[in-house]
């Protein structure tokens, strides 16, 4: 994403463990106002993985140890 979405939280912000988790990693350009819109009405709860802009794969290996991190303490 090239901004941070104004609902997004990190990981860390959650206030309870999910039981399963599934991820979404967008194209390099962030996703288009229209998915975040899709996204939000299906429930899903938008994560930030911090300010810097990542690329797509790198994103994935991040939001990977991330959630391991999280759901692992």
């Amino acid at each position: 994403m090239a901004a941070l979405h104004e609902d997004a939280l990190p990981l860390q912000a959650l206030s309870t463990k999910p039981q399963k988790l599934m991820l979404a990693i967008g194209p390099e350009g962030g996703f288009s106002q229209e998915e975040m819109h899709h996204a939000k009405a299906n429930n899903w709860q938008l994560i930030s993985l911090g300010k810097e802009r990542l690329r797509t794969e790198t994103a994935a290996v991040v939001a990977l140890s991330q959630s391991h991190f999280f759901l692992n303490q």
